[in-house]
């Protein structure tokens, strides 16, 4: 195995953040798999930028560094381990979304919108103190990796977006399944919230 070392080149403010977030990847994690994780995270924030959207990175522990977050409209992207299409399983899914309900139950939130993709979730929420993005998001991945008798289902990392226009978020949102062909229009795939089956908050309401 490759020993772990400094990230250079373009992914080198990842790199920077996981350190300060005091992420320590396990010595048996390969410098390529490092990268290929930056790459991936990297992505999704070229996308959120591209949006006018301001991306923070989290780390394993979930420890929530900027508390102002709270309160606002956030959109929360969290990824499989390796990409797996776990949630391609209806049953996974279907997991998933109600997960989400009961941590919503525990932590209080608003939910604007989501959409369960096989091998990601969106989020679409606003964490009004004193819950906080770090706890939600840490309950959800403990939640659904204990309750699908998993090891480990997810990178140990997310992406809290901060979200000036929620409309356009929403939007990107439910259009992930048609962009990847799994549905013909965003009201026909069932693990999203613009299936209509789900209960979400209106964007008024903040």
């Amino acid at each position: 195995m490759c020993e772990q070392r400094p990230s250079r080149g373009p992914f080198a403010g990842a790199a920077r953040t996981l350190q300060t977030m005091d992420v320590l990847l396990p010595r048996r994690t390969s410098f390529l798999a490092f990268e290929y994780c930056n790459c991936l995270l990297a992505s999704f924030a070229a996308r959120a930028k591209a949006c006018g959207y301001t991306t923070t990175l989290y780390g394993a522990s979930m420890t929530q560094r900027h508390p102002i977050q709270n309160g606002q409209i956030l959109m929360i992207t969290t990824v499989t381990l390796n990409r797996e299409p776990v949630f391609a399983d209806p049953a996974c899914a279907l997991e998933a979304v109600e997960c989400l309900y009961r941590v919503q139950d525990l932590h209080p939130f608003l939910l604007y919108g989501f959409v369960i993709m096989p091998d990601h979730c969106h989020f679409l929420l606003n964490v009004p103190p004193p819950e906080t993005v770090a706890v939600v998001m840490g309950t959800f991945k403990s939640g659904m990796t204990f309750n699908i008798g998993r090891k480990k289902l997810w990178q140990r990392r997310y992406y809290a977006t901060i979200v000036h226009r929620p409309f356009l978020a929403l939007r990107y949102i439910h259009n992930n399944p048609v962009r990847a062909g799994l549905a013909v229009s965003p009201e026909m795939y069932p693990w999203s919230s613009a299936y209509g089956k789900w209960d979400v908050s209106p964007i008024t309401d903040w």
